[in-house]
């Protein structure tokens, strides 16, 4: 009885000891009694090149306010959450951020975010005025799957248009993005403001929506970029502004040229001059010059030919994000390269993939192995055949800058130089004969991105992209063999019919939508998965490029392609 009292009378104490330390693990005590402090040595960030440039740089892109957002997390802060409108000049917000007094309270922080920054939305829905319910072309799609497909990804249009608000324009330097004049057709989902290369695939979709004015609006606005910054930035978000992506503005006013045919002299007088500077950025950017066999020129050793070849090669070398500053402070590299090529791996548009990681080691399948600026990808060059030809395998290869070795694992773009329509047919039977070998053509709703899924990265197996299946589709188009042609056809329907059951046929218990990745082993419309974020749909660029496939196998008569 004596022991079951001391029991008893323990117990109480026993419970309340546990509730503490579940809320001190928890952090239940510290909502209201926060004493987090951010010391000035916290994060030792030492870094040149921030990846914006402006007087919103300090505040969105590199430095010590950046530091704190990334320490607190709080939303109420503008770098985690971009739709934040400064409410006073950048330079009266940074002053009153450096006033604060240090060490660094979360308290403080919060009050300081409070009063210099306030929730706006810098985009609203916007009217599309050449949108019609059904474009005279759809009349000649054949097949009646593709033409009720084809139908609802059309109605996506009107819920993916945007523009920005006027207070964007008149008070730009308030707003953490780059506005453009016209509307713009959005990915989806969190990708709310306009992307570089997105956009090729959106504006074919649009082309065969018929939708001449809104397309015309969009090469507008990277005309504007263009003549604005001398390039255009891989999106109108200021924390990527200071990247590009893969250049395609050239095909794009080459597309919109070969579809619409009023006003052509005045159009390309404007837009040719363009497309030179554009190239001329690349070349003064991007141009890096190697030897045929594999020595760097610059470096004095002999050599049977050097060649200018380009890289995604972002100049920014600073941390984006608190997780890019961790991975390159443990990934045993120098953390600025690390940082570096993080940026140039977005540039590449392929943000993550093994394509970019070491080739050996532990780090092959992990992103700590990035090394994307010693790279030179073969989806870039017009030197291809001299440098990145594999004679042995038939296809062609990135290469590796410091190793001097191409990089032979399988990445859909190994075939991209047959869109160049130069390649004999002799030469297209190997291109075949090597893509039936590693047995990619068996998946079922499309193709790979690599043969890697150790990595887990969203760039990877298993997931297939609708910008790499595009173009891997009409890469092999480009051979006259019609095995090359039934592969082609086989690929884009594979990837036509699980975009079609995930949105017309989906899986019990899930959405039906249009997704921005799929994963290829399925042709049910399961979407992929990874990337550090939830899949997203919508999705401006799936969208595009499934309606171009639909337009050029299932349209009657097929448009003359010259791709």
């Amino acid at each position: 009885m004596q022991h079951f009292r001391r029991t008893k009378d323990i117990l109480p104490w026993c419970i309340i000891r546990l509730v503490l330390q579940l809320c001190i693990v928890s952090g239940c005590l510290a909502r209201d009694f926060d004493d987090t402090i951010l010391n000035e040595d916290t994060y030792s960030v030492n870094c040149s090149v921030p990846n914006c440039e402006g007087p919103l740089s300090e505040i969105f892109c590199s430095g010590p306010l950046v530091q704190a957002n990334w320490f607190f997390e709080l939303p109420e802060c503008p770098v985690l959450y971009s739709k934040m409108r400064l409410k006073f000049e950048p330079e009266v917000v940074i002053k009153n951020f450096y006033r604060l007094q240090r060490p660094l309270h979360k308290v403080q922080f919060k009050e300081f975010c409070e009063k210099n920054f306030e929730n706006v939305s810098y985009l609203k829905p916007a009217h599309l005025p050449d949108w019609k319910r059904v474009p005279t072309m759809f009349a000649e799609i054949s097949d009646p799957r593709m033409s009720k497909l084809a139908l609802e990804l059309h109605n996506i249009w009107p819920e993916l248009s945007r523009e920005f608000i006027p207070d964007v324009h008149e008070n730009n330097d308030r707003y953490p993005v780059l506005p453009v004049p016209n509307r713009f057709i959005a990915p989806g989902g969190q990708f709310q403001v306009y992307f570089y290369w997105d956009t090729y695939w959106i504006l074919k979709g649009l082309l065969f929506s018929e939708m001449y004015d809104t397309a015309r609006g969009v090469l507008d606005n990277f005309a504007f970029l263009m003549k604005h910054k001398g390039f255009i930035p891989n999106s109108g978000d200021i924390q990527l502004s200071g990247r590009s992506q893969p250049p395609l503005f050239t095909q794009m006013i080459w597309d919109f040229y070969n579809n619409y045919d009023k006003d052509q002299k005045s159009f390309l007088e404007e837009f040719l001059p363009l497309a030179e500077k554009e190239m001329d950025w690349w070349q003064d950017k991007r141009a890096v010059s190697v030897t045929k066999n594999g020595s760097d020129n610059d470096s004095g050793m002999g050599g049977e030919a050097a060649f200018s070849l380009y890289q995604y090669r972002a100049e920014t070398n600073c941390p984006t994000t608190l997780g890019d500053y961790q991975q390159g402070m443990e990934s045993g590299k120098d953390p600025e390269f690390y940082w570096s090529s993080t940026a140039s791996a977005c540039e590449s548009g392929w943000d993550f993939s093994t394509r970019w990681f070491d080739m050996e080691g532990e780090n092959s399948v992990n992103i700590k192995g990035l090394r994307t600026n010693l790279i030179v990808p073969v989806d870039l060059n017009d030197a291809i055949q001299e440098v990145l030809f594999d004679e042995s395998a038939g296809v062609w290869f990135d290469y590796d800058i410091e190793t001097k070795e191409l990089r032979k694992m399988f990445f859909p773009s190994n075939i991209f130089p047959l869109l160049l329509n130069t390649t004999t047919a002799e030469g297209c039977e190997r291109v075949v004969g090597y893509l039936k070998d590693l047995d990619v053509f068996k998946y079922k709703g499309g193709i790979p991105s690599s043969l890697e899924g150790r990595s887990k990265e969203q760039w990877d197996f298993p997931n297939g992209w609708a910008p790499i299946t595009h173009l891997f589709v009409m890469s092999l188009l480009q051979c006259p063999q019609t095995e090359a042609q039934e592969r082609a056809k086989k690929v884009a329907d594979g990837f036509l019919t699980t975009m079609y059951n995930g949105l017309l046929n989906p899986i019990k218990g899930l959405p039906a939508q249009v997704w921005e990745k799929y994963d290829v082993r399925f042709d049910n419309g399961r979407s992929g998965f990874g990337g550090g974020y939830p899949v997203q749909a919508g999705f401006g660029w799936t969208n595009g490029a499934a309606l171009d496939f639909i337009r050029y196998f299932y349209a009657t008569p097929s448009p003359q392609r010259q791709d």
